[in-house]
């Protein structure tokens, strides 16, 4: 019995160190998948900046939805194209 409390603590170390080591892989997971979206998600930006609205007056990019405007001489927006990129 009193061998089995003398390496308590041990096993205890063991059991911090095994779940330290789980933790910190799923936070270097999570974030290396985070930065992996938010690239991307920004290639798709500059693919409908650059060559899908390139001809138009302005863009607007979100959720996987390019779209393109011109604009009227009164100022209003119209829609000239929509394309989904997901």
């Amino acid at each position: 019995m009193e061998e089995r409390k003398r390496n308590g603590w041990k096993i205890t170390a063991i059991w911090f160190i095994i779940l330290f080591g789980l933790q910190t892989i799923g936070i270097v997971g999570i974030t290396i998948y985070m930065i992996n979206e938010i690239n991307i998600d920004d290639d798709n930006l500059y693919e409908c900046f650059y060559n899908i609205c390139g001809d138009y007056e302005d863009y607007w990019y979100g959720d996987g939805v390019c779209a393109c405007y011109s604009y009227t001489d009164e100022g209003y927006a119209i829609m000239e194209e929509t394309i989904y990129m997901k």
